[in-house]
């Protein structure tokens, strides 16, 4: 069971592979988390956007918030609202999963993750939403030993 100080928060890093036909098991960390949220059974898939390498994964919940917010943000111009807003609706991919966490990517999806004969993918907790990446690009993209967390204290927060 999910703590209730976490229960909204996706945390912690699990690795799972991707199979030839695109079935994978959601972490069941990350199945509590969406069932507390009232997304038991699906999940929305965000592509990747605004440099990033990853894909974003996140609650039916989580998506309405986003998308509510939007237009409270700060933008260049009225076409990259739009454009931020295209990309949430009308790219997200609901994904359903089976009780024991599995599910299967379109291989569309495959090959937007570079993996269109499976693999092996990280699924980080990062808060609010939690990200999906190929193995390798997650590797890469973790700071080396020369970026040290910020020193903060826990127990002051």
């Amino acid at each position: 069971m999910v703590d209730e100080a976490l229960a909204d928060f996706f945390v912690g890093c699990f690795e799972h592979r991707l199979d030839d036909k695109g079935r994978c098991s959601l972490p069941s960390d990350f199945r509590d988390i969406l069932r507390g949220q009232d997304s038991d059974g699906a999940f929305f898939l965000i592509p990747p956007y605004a440099g990033r390498a990853c894909h974003f994964a996140v609650s039916r919940q989580g998506l309405g918030r986003i998308i509510k917010r939007l237009p409270e943000r700060e933008y260049a111009s009225p076409g990259e609202l739009e454009a931020t807003r295209r990309h949430f609706t009308t790219r997200s991919k609901l994904i359903t999963y089976e009780a024991n966490g599995r599910f299967i990517l379109a291989q569309a999806q495959r090959v937007s993750f570079g993996l269109p004969k499976g693999g092996d993918l990280v699924f980080a907790g990062y808060g609010a939403v939690f990200e999906i990446w190929p193995k390798a690009e997650f590797e890469r993209s973790v700071p080396g030993p020369e970026v040290e967390p910020a020193p903060i204290d826990p127990w002051e927060l």
